[in-house]
This record gives structure tokens, sequence and C-alpha cells, in this order.
């Protein structure tokens, strides 16, 4: 599960980088590289950055979802199908963004949170 959840970080800062690199912003695709490798760095402070991307990145998913919309409705093409598509991306980054907060992931960045979930697991159970 653990793994799971860092797929879906990485996917999402590519999908980060790919819009950008679309948008030919080669600093922010040079950051987003510098986030997918340092996510996979085990030390607390590595983690707010890369929340931090990936937060600004659902921000920027909602905002291209917002000018596509209006854009393609001013043309009368059709939208609902971009508009699904790309809020589901900002969704799953925001997603992406959140998962060090919890569980095995929290413990994989915060060494005390780490030791606490092995001193409980190693602690015997009350009869």
């Amino acid at each position: 599960m653990l793994v799971l959840r860092f797929v879906l970080m990485a996917l999402m800062l590519v999908a980060l980088g790919a819009h950008y690199l679309r948008a030919f912003v080669l600093p922010f695709v040079l950051i987003s590289a510098l986030m997918l490798a340092l996510m996979w760095i085990p030390r607390r402070w590595t983690v707010f950055p890369v929340q931090l991307w990936l937060l600004l990145g659902s921000a920027q998913w909602l905002a291209a979802t917002l000018q596509g919309v209006r854009a393609r409705a001013a043309e009368g093409k059709p939208f609902l199908r971009m508009a699904i598509i790309l809020a589901t991306v900002g969704a799953l980054t925001l997603v992406a963004a959140l998962l060090p907060f919890f569980g095995r992931m929290r413990a994989y960045y915060d060494r005390r949170h780490r030791e606490r979930l092995r001193a409980h697991k190693a602690a015997p159970e009350a009869p």
C-alpha cells in the first residue's frame, strides 16, 4: 500500500511536470523533477516542499480547468469531458499532497513517528 502512495505522488509530479513542459515553462519542469527526486529522501524536511508543490499544482489544475472550460465554451465546443478529466487530475494531485500526513507514509518521513509505531508493535498486549 505504501508503494501505491508513492506511485500516486510520483505520477502527479510527472503529470505536473508534463503540464508545464507543454506550456514550455522550463523552470517549473525542473522544480517538478527536483520534487520527484526529493520525495524519495526519508527526512521530515523533504516532505514539506513536495507537499507545497503538489498543493500549488492542484490549484494550477483547477485554473487550467476553468481556463479550458471558458475557452471551449466561448468557441461553442463541448467541454464537459475535458473538465471532468482535469478536475480529476487536480483532485488526485490534492490527495497526493495530503498522503504524507497519514499512516505508514508519515512514518517514512518522520523518524519519531516511526519509532512510536515500532514501540507500539513491540509492546505486549494487556490481558
